[in-house]
């Protein structure tokens, strides 16, 4: 038993080293297709958890959310994906079952946001599950009459696909159906019916796919076959390019939005560079009111993480990063930056507000936010045909190696530098912790849904 723990650490170890290094390449080869693909802006919270019984503010706040998205644009508001628990369906510590008046909160939220020219797309967590013995049953599965994905498909446990512009964003739900109650309802459970249908919405032509899920990759198990960690999940996203895979579930318990780098391994690929693709997953919107807005802007997919508006509070403006990207997105060690970051010209921003914008400005510094080099001081304009996006002249010839960071001001507000979302202790302890979890939990689901 023991060497069977010092075996597995030691695998881990090494297999988060390698992560660290694969980072750049991971970057590149997401930023490697169509440079002159259209700009597309996406939101995502998860963990809502809409309760009967306690902080009503949630409710209030997604509305808050829905008109912020709405204001931000005189065009189409950014699609809201919400990877799962849109219920909280707790009824004490160690119980669960789904309250109607809840859904019913969820689908005023949902009223409100088709008002706003808000689309919403819905993914069911285990919350949303717990005690529902059956699809078929009405008084039970609240998500099929009530969540805006429900309606549309009338359907459960399954993959959704919807193109939002050269996007494709394809929803995955793996809730187990009947659903389990506290505290067992842990994991996803992937049929083989759902990865023949992640194959075929995948197989879809599109610039950038994104698929989207409540559960991270780490808790899916596969009660047909012991196909062992991730399983043929990781083989379709490699096969068809993935460029992200997003998430929640863990709230804040293991730190805040973990993230990861998959990469192909070279005998499973026809690709060189070996695919990769990056897996963020989201603290809650629950307590902690978290908001990520994603950008596909000139072939680069980037993201960061903001706190959501309030009913009561005047929301500030909030900005992305596209070109250069962030130092965060290529978390690596002090070596010579990627030649696609060297030879860009400009620096893009993606600035998200309701309240008239006039002024954009960057400041690009040699190392960490705050404490490296000022390399240089932007003036940002908005590109032609495009409210939300602004550019600037920039030499990236300048940043020679390590690390480099962005500074944002929008109409002289600072705007919080985006941190990397992780330490290397924090990373192996999920890991070990939730893969030791897997096994014990992944084998008593098997159990139950056979």
């Amino acid at each position: 038993m023991v060497s069977w723990h010092l075996k597995g650490l030691f695998r881990l170890l090494l297999g988060w080293s390698a992560t660290f290094a694969l980072e750049q390449s991971a970057e590149r080869e997401i930023s490697a297709t169509r440079e002159n693909s259209q700009f597309v802006l996406l939101a995502h919270i998860s963990d809502v958890h809409l309760s009967d019984f306690s902080d009503h503010s949630r409710l209030s706040d997604l509305f808050r959310l829905s008109s912020f998205l709405k204001m931000s644009t005189t065009k189409q508001p950014p699609p809201l994906i919400i990877t799962g628990d849109l219920a909280d369906s707790k009824r004490g510590h160690w119980s669960g079952g789904q309250a109607q008046s809840e859904w019913e909160m969820y689908n005023q939220f949902i009223e409100q946001a088709d008002a706003d020219g808000v689309t919403v797309l819905d993914i069911p967590g285990n919350h949303d599950r717990f005690g529902v013995f059956s699809a078929a049953d009405a008084n039970s599965d609240f998500f099929t009459n009530f969540s805006a994905t429900g309606k549309e498909q009338r359907r459960h446990n399954g993959v959704y696909s919807r193109m939002v512009g050269p996007v494709l964003c394809v929803g995955m739900d793996v809730t187990p159906i009947p659903g389990p109650n506290r505290p067992v309802n842990f994991h996803g459970v992937v049929t083989r019916d759902v990865l023949t249908e992640l194959d075929i919405a995948l197989s879809q032509p599109a610039d950038v796919k994104v698929v989207f899920a409540h559960y991270p990759t780490n808790t899916l198990v596969f009660p047909a076959a012991r196909e062992g960690h991730g399983g043929r999940v990781f083989e379709i996203l490699h096969k068809h390019g993935v460029s992200a895979y997003l998430s929640g579930h863990f709230h804040a318990l293991f730190g805040h939005h973990l993230t990861a780098v998959h990469t192909a391994s070279p005998a499973s690929t026809t690709t060189d560079p070996p695919n990769s693709f990056l897996e963020w997953e989201l603290s809650d919107f629950k307590d902690g009111r978290h908001l990520r807005l994603l950008a596909w802007d000139q072939g680069r997919l980037t993201n960061a993480i903001f706190k959501s508006p309030k009913h009561n509070e005047v929301q500030s403006p909030m900005a992305l990063i596209t070109a250069p990207a962030h130092a965060s997105h290529l978390r690596a060690s002090p070596t010579p930056l990627p030649t696609d970051v060297m030879r860009l010209d400009k620096v893009r921003v993606v600035v998200v507000s309701e309240t008239v914008v006039d002024k954009v400005v960057a400041e690009i510094c040699q190392g960490a936010a705050g404490e490296g080099i000022r390399m240089g001081r932007v003036e940002l304009h908005r590109v032609h045909g495009e409210e939300l996006l602004w550019e600037g002249v920039w030499n990236g010839t300048i940043l020679t190696s390590g690390m480099y960071a962005a500074v944002i001001y929008a109409n002289g507000i600072k705007q919080p530098a985006m941190k990397a979302s992780r330490r290397v202790a924090w990373a192996f302890l999920v890991k070990y912790g939730i893969r030791y979890w897997t096994g014990d939990g992944g084998y008593l689901l098997r159990r139950i849904v056979k």
